[in-house]
């Protein structure tokens, strides 16, 4: 007789076994089919990945995310509208034409030839980030190629591939938030890096709302006078991964790096 088993998760033939009964019909012989388990089933990562890329792409369809962030419990992040965008962008205009007439801050340009002069920021660097930023996008395409492949035809050499280009891709992406951690510190203190701040602000106190559309800020000064830095930056984090349609579950792999994202003044 045959006692098959069915993975409930993916519909797949897991298992088979023949029981086959001696010459005096006293002994079970179990055996097992020879096809590998492995080459039938998705892996617990792959339908996780699927899932979230789905997750994502319906995110974007809807045109919000759902959140839940202490004190607030569940809150929506919409995607802003062309008039957000345009109202967003006249506050950055403004905050330019403003801050370029006080003291104490230089433009982005300024910055860098400061920091170049002094190494800590050099065009070296600036070009290194770029390129990385291209080898993450590539490795990436390549990722998603290979995966896609191996759902269908699973073999070692897919299976390596996809082990060195996820090894890859966690070095680029380690060395870029290093880089770009290094940057965002001091051009935060630009006159570009504050409108950007602002421009932000002006964004996330309209598109951030309770789930019955209550908005969470009136105003961007009820923002800025926010005293839970842990909680805004979590929602900021959210937010510009959510509208540039980024997979959140970076946040957990780079931690050391991401750690003091809610302390950074907005």
């Amino acid at each position: 007789m045959s006692d098959i088993k069915i993975d409930p998760a993916t519909g797949i033939v897991i298992e088979k076994k023949v029981i086959l009964k001696s010459l005096d019909n006293t002994t079970d012989i179990p055996t097992v089919s020879s096809v590998d388990t492995e080459q039938r089933k998705l892996t617990k990562e792959q339908i996780e990945e699927d899932t979230e890329a789905k997750k994502i792409e319906m995110e974007m369809e809807k045109g919000y995310r759902v959140i839940t962030v202490a004190p607030y419990g569940e809150i929506q992040l919409h995607k802003p509208t062309v008039k957000d965008d345009y109202e967003a962008e006249l506050v950055y205009a403004k905050e330019i034409g403003s801050l370029m007439d006080s003291q104490g801050l230089v433009t982005l340009e300024e910055m860098e030839a400061k920091l170049d002069k002094r190494g800590t920021w050099t065009k070296e660097d600036k070009n290194r980030l770029d390129t990385i930023k291209n080898e993450m996008v590539s490795v990436n395409t390549d990722l998603f190629l290979a995966r896609s492949e191996y759902k269908v035809k699973k073999t070692p050499d897919l299976k390596r591939r996809i082990k060195e280009l996820d090894k890859k891709y966690a070095e680029l992406r380690t060395e870029f938030f290093k880089k770009e951690s290094l940057r965002s510190r001091f051009m935060s203190l630009t006159i570009e890096g504050r409108a950007d701040e602002r421009r932000l602000v002006a964004k996330m106190s309209k598109c951030v709302t309770y789930l019955d559309g209550k908005r969470i800020w009136e105003n961007p000064e009820d923002l800025e006078k926010e005293r839970d830095s842990e909680s805004v930056g979590r929602i900021v984090f959210e937010f510009i991964t959510y509208i540039q349609g980024v997979d959140p579950r970076i946040l957990q792999q780079v931690p050391e790096i991401l750690k003091g994202l809610g302390d950074k003044e907005i």
